[in-house]
């Protein structure tokens, strides 16, 4: 059997570095990316399409994490993700309104994977927060038959509550 976990767990966590504060649901005066700012409860789900090796069927599995968005300057919002497997990388957005589309791709390494995230949305409603993201992975895992190459898609999808 794959370890298939390890990049489930690495996705999860990869969203990224550190950033804090609390979001009540209100729009900022200025009307900028600062609304997002705050920690947020999420529930996710995770479907990873495994090309190597193949004959892997897809995987889906859910996660409970917790995001938290720091503003960036320049209607922009950096975005981390906290869960048990404790990585991460930093997921910068550009906002417009009460949407946000990943700004750039961004490439994560951490426990034998890496993860190039290459698309991304967030839409803040209120104090509800639904992000997506689509992302490519390879790495090796360690099994019972040894070492095995890994790589693939997937998506994350998170709907999350202001804490």
């Amino acid at each position: 059997m794959l370890a298939t976990g390890a990049a489930r767990v690495l996705a999860i966590a990869l969203l990224g570095a550190a950033a804090c504060g609390h979001h009540d649901g209100a729009e900022p005066p200025d009307g900028g990316s600062t609304g997002f700012v705050g920690t947020f409860a999420c529930t996710s789900t995770e479907v990873l399409t495994i090309a190597v090796p193949p004959g892997v069927a897809p995987q889906t599995t859910a996660d409970e994490s917790t995001i938290e968005i720091a503003d960036a300057g320049a209607d922009r919002i950096a975005m981390t993700a906290n869960s048990a497997a404790g990585l991460g990388c930093l997921l910068t957005f550009g906002t417009s309104g009460d949407a946000a589309t990943l700004a750039a791709a961004t490439s994560c390494t951490g426990g034998g994977f890496t993860l190039s995230f290459t698309s991304g949305t967030a839409v803040l409603s209120g104090s509800v927060l639904t992000v997506a993201t689509d992302f490519t992975f390879q790495g090796a895992v360690s099994t019972d038959a040894g070492v095995v190459q890994e790589s693939g898609s997937g998506t994350l999808a998170s709907s999350c509550d202001s804490t």
